[in-house]
Parts: C-alpha cells; sequence; structure tokens
C-alpha cells in the first residue's frame, strides 16, 4: 500500500466486520495543494479509506487474500472531512460468492455519517501478488488496538 488511510483498527471479526479510524491531521499532504479546496479530506480519499479497512477485514478473514474493488452499487456521501476530524468506519462481510465478497462500509465523524459504500464487490486474490503477506500482518498487529485474538 503507497499510501494507508487507516490509523487504527479497533475491532475485528472474521467473518463478520471491521472496524477502525482515519484521523486528519493540517500536515496531510493533500491539503496542501495551491489550488482546490483547501483544508478537505477528498471524498475519493474517505472512499479508499474504506476500501483500505475493508482489505485487512478480507486479509484476517481470507487466510492470506486481499480484495481488487470490481464494483459498488452506491457511495454516497453526506458530509466532509476536515483537519482534526477523525473518521470512524465499519465494513461488514455481506456476502461471499465464489472468490469474490460483498461489503457494505459506512464512516461517521462525531456520530454523524459522513460516508456509505452499499453493495461494494471485491474479488479477491492472492496477497503474494501485492505484498508480502507477512508484513501486511504486522502492519495489522500494528494498527489493531489491543491484542488480536480472532475473535474481536
Amino acid at each position: 500500500m503507497k499510501f494507508r488511510l487507516v490509523d487504527k483498527i479497533i475491532e475485528c471479526r472474521e467473518n463478520e466486520y471491521i472496524t477502525g479510524e482515519k484521523a486528519l491531521s493540517l500536515e496531510e499532504y493533500f491539503l496542501l495543494r495551491p489550488s482546490g479546496h483547501k483544508d478537505i479530506f477528498p471524498p475519493t480519499l474517505m472512499a479508499e479509506a474504506l476500501f483500505q479497512l475493508a482489505n485487512f477485514l478480507i486479509f484476517k478473514t481470507f487466510n492470506n487474500k486481499l480484495g481488487h474493488l470490481v464494483m459498488f452499487k452506491k457511495i454516497i456521501f453526506h458530509g466532509t472531512m476536515k483537519p482534526g476530524d477523525v473518521l470512524v468506519m465499519r465494513i461488514d462481510l455481506m456476502s461471499i460468492i465464489d472468490d469474490a465478497v460483498i461489503l457494505n462500509g459506512s464512516g461517521s465523524i462525531n456520530g454523524m455519517v459522513v460516508i456509505e459504500g452499499i453493495d461494494c464487490m471485491a474479488k479477491l486474490f492472492d496477497i503474494e501478488k501485492l505484498i508480502n503477506p507477512v508484513k501486511y500482518g504486522i502492519l495489522f498487529d500494528n494498527l489493531f488496538a489491543s491484542t488480536y485474538d480472532g475473535t474481536s
């Protein structure tokens, strides 16, 4: 992963869901651009944060697999994210279809939903094609807020 948009994994239940956070700092490179919407986290990166969190759930659920997003029914942006905000995200594994999964996700700031991803489909592939699975596992462990025991 070239840039990571998940700062912390709070909870992970394999085959069910994962929750995590992204805190937005004034030091983030995309806030320093000379034009455009200053001081607003681009909505596409909010969606990317959800997809990155989803891959941690896929990794833990499917033993060294990752997901490649192939389609989604709907992504809805209800608000924006500004420096100082913490995006609390949740991804739910809805179903498994052959070598693909259907996921729903949402992100909220101060209890208000600012992004929803509905019926997102990711095709599963072997993690070795993208990254060393041991390093990815270490990243997961470092982001996890507590000791991971496979159940919470």
